[in-house]
């Protein structure tokens, strides 16, 4: 049956009250001074004993203090066992502590002094190097030699690569090769080539892809990669990396004004000749190829004048930019 846990502590609660305690230990005290006077003199003998024989094999000043520990332990155990239990438990303590290091002859010379003969296990050996694990094998090593393991053996050995160069590899074919070349798929060869940068990185851009509208009689800029419209050019440019712009495509979604709308590709405040121009209410879309060229930093932007008294476009704008690379 099992009991309720108020019971429990109340029973505890009954069991550690002072006076209680307190007359259990009065009770007990001449024989639990008795066992201790008995006991010390014997563990002091027996650590002693032991001492003795471990620093007489050379064992270290650090590890004495488990041999005696282990001689503890067989104290306690010849005192609650014997016979064939004492014999049984004092190999499992053997066992024990031989796998925490300490060497199973001592520990057995230990167990004879309480009168039981344990066997010793085989100690554990000393791993130093690579090489002292059983199922490796290493012959003259050198330098950057690899860990292989050979199935027919069942052992891991030294060996050279079998690969040294990266064109030794059959699904890979390198050709002139340059400085910054990339490793790149090729779908044709089947395999990975070396290629220049320019010919593996994309260095098509597009900007522009938004939409904005603009009141008649007004000039306006946009920068290339938003739509607000901005009253001052300066804040509307944005710096390119040095390429070139091959075209301008205008989207002119509607247009009420009474007047022409004229987009202008601008450079470093200057205009372009990437030029469109839209008549009075004229819809549609309409583009320019014409390469106009960017150096580096150059600062670009669209510029938009309508020259209506009344009415509004709406429009989107697209450029194509082609970047000159350059590995830095």
């Amino acid at each position: 049956m099992v009991r309720e846990a108020s019971r429990r502590q109340r029973k505890f609660e009954a069991k550690v009250d002072a006076d209680v305690l307190r007359t259990q230990t009065l009770a007990l005290k001449p024989l639990m001074v008795k066992g201790q006077a008995e006991y010390f003199p014997n563990i002091a003998m027996v650590e002693s004993k032991v001492k003795t024989l471990v620093e007489a094999e050379g064992v270290s000043t650090l590890e004495v203090r488990d041999y005696i520990n282990f001689a503890r332990e067989m104290y306690k155990l010849s005192k609650k066992f014997s016979s064939v239990t004492l014999q049984a438990e004092a190999q499992n303590r053997v066992d024990k502590w031989v796998s925490r290091g300490l060497v199973g002859s001592l520990l057995v010379k230990i167990a004879n002094l309480f009168g039981v003969s344990p066997t010793a296990p085989p100690t554990p050996p000393t791993i130093l190097k690579l090489d002292d694990l059983e199922d490796v094998e290493i012959t003259a090593p050198t330098d950057k030699q690899l860990l292989v393991y050979e199935a027919s053996t069942l052992l891991w050995k030294n060996k050279s690569p079998w690969v040294r160069y990266l064109d030794d590899l059959l699904d890979v074919k390198i050709i002139e090769a340059g400085m910054y070349d990339l490793l790149t798929w090729d779908i044709n060869e089947n395999k990975w080539v070396n290629k220049k940068p320019e010919e593996v990185i994309p260095n098509w851009q597009t900007y522009g892809l938004w939409a904005s509208s603009q009141g008649a009689m007004i000039t306006r800029w946009y920068g290339l990669n938003y739509g607000p419209a901005i009253t001052s050019e300066q804040y509307a440019q944005t710096p390119l990396n040095k390429g070139t712009f091959y075209g301008m495509r205008i989207n002119m979604a509607s247009n009420t004004t009474n007047g022409d709308t004229v987009f202008t590709l601008r450079k470093n405040g200057a205009n372009t000749d990437l030029v469109l121009t839209f008549g009075a209410g004229e819809t549609g879309i309409k583009e320019i190829a014409i390469p106009t060229t960017i150096e580096e930093n150059d600062l670009v932007c669209l510029q938009v004048r309508t020259y209506g008294s009344t009415g509004t476009v709406f429009f989107n704008p697209l450029f194509w930019f082609r970047r000159d690379y350059t590995v830095l």
